[in-house]
């Protein structure tokens, strides 16, 4: 499901008290097909922002959740109850420009067609990102060759702006009691970024050499 800010708070007026995430991960795991346990499956919130970007928010697969336990190093798997996932991105850079009439559009254009391939999402936001970026600079739609480009400007001049990947496993062992009262809840959360690795080996993961 793909929101604006302001629809988002038609749809949920708790948000000014939540929280924009609390309610977008909310959001996202009720979206769950109908099944009675919220943590068996999921759905993917994207809420543009406006000038202070994009955020996804997300249930992930139990499997998809593993490979991401894995690289974080958190140690042997000992299992968790669930995982959600939720990534901002923007360009704190961008202070002044002419317009971005279109920029919104090629963005969700480039996220919707890459996660339809199977791209996965922090890459799709992260190509999205690069995309609106070169359609606000050059008002022409981009290749993959153009995204590649952008990121290698960004990655000389260190302006890429922001994007946070953050992923928070839910643990087993809520309600065991403590001296200072029974557990709520456990959770392990990671707060990550993708620029140390260049945008081309994320092309070539998925497409090859990119032309």
């Amino acid at each position: 499901m793909i929101l604006n800010r302001e629809e988002l708070t038609s749809l949920e007026p708790g948000i000014e008290i939540k929280g924009l995430e609390r309610c977008m991960l909310e959001i996202a795991r009720s979206m769950n097909h109908g099944r009675a346990s919220f943590s068996v499956a999921g759905g993917k919130l994207l809420v543009s922002d406006g000038r202070r970007g994009v955020k996804l928010a997300e249930l992930l697969a139990r499997e998809d959740a593993e490979v991401f336990w894995e690289k974080c190093n958190l140690g042997p798997f000992n299992g968790f109850k669930y995982a959600e996932r939720i990534i901002s991105t923007g360009d704190d850079n961008v202070i002044k420009f002419a317009s971005t009439l279109g920029a919104g559009d090629t963005f969700t254009g480039i996220f919707i067609g890459l996660a339809a391939l199977g791209w996965d999402m922090g890459h799709a936001m992260r190509a999205a990102t690069l995309g609106a970026q070169y359609f606000i600079k050059t008002r022409k739609l981009p290749r993959l060759s153009d995204l590649v480009s952008l990121d290698n400007e960004h990655t000389r001049c260190g302006t890429f702006g922001r994007l946070k990947d953050s992923l928070f496993f839910h643990m087993d062992g809520d309600g065991v009691l403590t001296r200072y009262g029974a557990i709520a809840e456990k959770t392990n959360a990671m707060h990550t970024n993708q620029l140390h690795r260049p945008f081309s080996d994320i092309v070539k993961h998925y497409c090859g050499e990119c032309k």
